[in-house]
């Protein structure tokens, strides 16, 4: 049975990223690596910390731990050339004994820099691994080979930690790790172990002068198939649009089948795990990626080809609606993904014009292509904020009254980033809260109404919403009855009306369903005798919002009147024109005018209207019966408990 290797292929070529710095902790310096072994080169790159120097001369020292000072290590802050030490250099010969291939050691570099003598001193630090690995490697033998050959592949991750590989037995070799794999003739699977050690030296190092790595074995394993590429699912995403990486996943057992790629390098490389990660590759553009199985052994391809394409995708905000673009070399249909959610399927290159937007939201999108290759999913767009047309909405308004009037606008949430206005007759306020105070309007006079608008940040002015307040009136009916009646309110849709009773603090002490009237009457003996003032709240059960009215006093006034005729013809009925009422009194004063405006009765009585005594005007005048006809009065009256009651009017003196 034939030895297959999975294999990747790019269709276009890209340039190879360039290694990143190590910075120290205050970034005030950097090396070109922080894990790193004896004999290699440490490049260090100084980072100026500014050269506002004072004129004084800048010096930069680097130290190992106990601030030993570094050969050739100290520079003044205009030479920011980079600085290279071999690790021998800086932490002294025996790093390795002779047989030490795996040892695990660290130290500090310490970065002193004093501007002029007796300046201040700035110290950073990094702290350097010196830190060895075996190297990874699998090796197998080749099927069907008569000559017993058996192919050596390294991993991927191998390369950021040397160049150069010694196989120490069963053969002697030594070679460049590009130049992998590597095939041996006349080895047995299951028989021979292989051992090898890893150098990191610079090209044309001796090997005394490479630094030395880790030493490993392996036993040469028996021939296994790979799978065929139609039994490996793939997947291909765009990671980022601005670093252009791309991450190729596929399953597999990388400990068992050594899969390559080549992305998009000349020869294939071993992957460490099940993803792959390319770097500085045009993620703007739609990407073609092929799978298929290849046979180092027999030095050719092999199986079906499985392709599958990076999606490219943009989104931009738009006066209305979010534009979302993709590029696609597939021909399948894509699924669109907005904030996380399933949105809507699209074709590959089209644009969709987003209308769903809200203004001032945030907007995500991801598009996703499925075929029997494999998955795509493109870069999640950076969040764009939504740019409606749509006019913004005042769902309710909230209009309520305390001592002056409160107008609080507000719609399912306050809108962020909006201008309110509020119209009260001709006069228009504007406020970025939706929250307005009124001092000058008197919600004890009459009910007061306002027109609301609000534009929102996308320059939207939305409909405007009418409201009024509320203003209660109360009647006393009877000594034991009261009415109160008030006016509709505008803003929201009320469900029900409720009258609350307030103590003098305006603390509510009962509440009373008035249904969707307008107008309710009371037991004046059913209520607390704290009770002192009442107000109207118009309710909205489904928003939990409430309207309140202005407040009122709630007075237990004495029911008393005065008849507009009397008859004093000695029946006993209406003979004495006199108050109508029940409340005691402590004292009665009644005058009755003619025509002419003269007096020509008058009453100040205190002692003879105890025990419901009602002294008044009989219709004589000097003992002679007044003539039939039209008088006027004026009574004042005061009660046992302080008040003091004024009436006048006119009354007919009938015969």
């Amino acid at each position: 049975m034939k030895h297959f290797i999975l294999y990747i292929f790019c269709f276009i070529l890209f340039p190879v990223a360039l290694k990143a710095q190590v910075l120290s902790d205050k970034e005030s310096f950097s090396v070109d690596k922080n894990i790193l072994c004896a004999g290699s080169k440490l490049v260090i790159q100084d980072n100026p910390l500014g050269n506002d120097t004072g004129g004084a001369d800048v010096v930069i020292s680097y130290y190992q731990d106990d601030y030993t000072i570094l050969e050739n290590a100290i520079f003044r802050e205009s030479n920011g050339a980079p600085k290279a030490f071999k690790v021998g250099d800086l932490i002294g010969d025996g790093l390795h004994g002779e047989n030490d291939f795996n040892p695990q050691k660290s130290f500090t570099l310490i970065r002193v820099r004093q501007a002029g003598p007796g300046g201040t001193l700035d110290i950073d630090s990094l702290q350097i691994s010196i830190t060895v690995d075996p190297p990874q490697f699998s090796i197998f033998q080749c099927p069907n080979s008569t000559d017993n050959e058996v192919v050596l592949f390294f991993d991927e991750s191998q390369k950021a930690n040397f160049n150069r590989i010694i196989v120490e037995s069963p053969v002697a070799d030594e070679f460049l790790l590009e130049d992998t794999p590597r095939r041996y003739d006349n080895f047995s699977a299951g028989a021979t172990t292989f051992t090898i050690r890893g150098d990191f030296g610079e090209v044309g190092d001796t090997m005394d002068d490479a630094c030395k790595r880790g030493r490993t074995s392996k036993i040469i394993e028996d021939n296994y198939d790979i799978p065929s590429p139609k039994e490996v699912s793939l997947s291909v995403t765009a990671q980022s649009e601005t670093d252009g990486a791309i991450a190729i996943t596929f399953s597999g057992d990388t400990e068992r089948y050594p899969y390559f790629y080549d992305l998009p390098k000349e020869d294939p490389v071993l992957a460490v795990n099940n993803t792959i990660l390319g770097e500085d590759l045009n993620t703007q553009s739609s990407l073609s990626f092929s799978l298929y199985a290849y046979d180092f052994c027999e030095s050719e391809s092999y199986g079906d080809i499985r392709t599958l394409h990076t999606i490219a995708l943009n989104a931009a905000s738009q006066k209305g609606f979010n534009e979302v673009k993709n590029t696609y070399a597939g021909t399948d249909k894509l699924s669109l993904e907005k904030n996380g959610e399933d949105f809507q399927e699209f074709e590959p290159n089209a644009i969709i014009e987003d209308r769903s937007v809200d203004c001032g939201l945030l907007y995500q999108y991801q598009a996703l292509a499925t075929n029997d290759n494999g998955t795509s999913r493109s870069v999640l767009s950076p969040e764009i904020t939504g740019n409606s047309d749509q006019a913004a909405t005042i769902r309710y308004v909230v209009a309520t009254v305390s001592d002056d009037a409160q107008i609080e606008i507000m719609g399912e949430e306050p809108v962020a980033q909006a201008t309110y206005y509020l119209e009260v007759g001709t006069n228009k306020e504007e406020n970025t809260e939706h929250l307005f105070s009124f001092e000058n309007l008197n919600p004890n006079e009459q009910a007061h109404c306002f027109t609301s608008s609000l534009l929102d940040e996308c320059d939207n002015l939305s409909v405007p919403k009418n409201s009024c307040t509320i203003f209660v009136e109360s009647e006393q009916l009877s000594a034991k009855r009261m009415a109160f009646k008030w006016t509709d309110y505008v803003g929201f849709s009320v469900d029900e009306y409720e009258l609350y009773l307030l103590d003098q603090d305006f603390q509510l002490l009962q509440s009373i369903n008035a249904g969707i009237f307008t107008r309710d009457e009371i037991n004046l003996e059913e209520i607390s005798e704290e009770t002192t003032f009442a107000q109207i709240a118009a309710i909205n059960n489904a928003d939990n919002l409430t309207a309140l009215s202005n407040i009122i006093s709630i007075d237990f006034e004495p029911i008393i009147r005065f008849p507009n005729a009397f008859t004093p013809d000695g029946d006993g009925l209406n003979d004495v024109f006199t108050y109508v009422g029940t409340s005691p009194l402590e004292k009665f004063e009644l005058v009755i005018f003619n025509r002419w405006g003269e007096t020509i009765f008058a009453l100040s009585e205190t002692q003879n209207i105890a025990g419901g005594i009602r002294p008044g005007w009989n219709g004589t005048y000097k003992n002679e019966k007044a003539p039939a006809g039209t008088y006027s009065y004026r009574a004042k009256l005061t009660t046992t408990d302080g008040k003091t009651l004024d009436f006048s009017g006119m009354l007919q003196l009938i015969r």
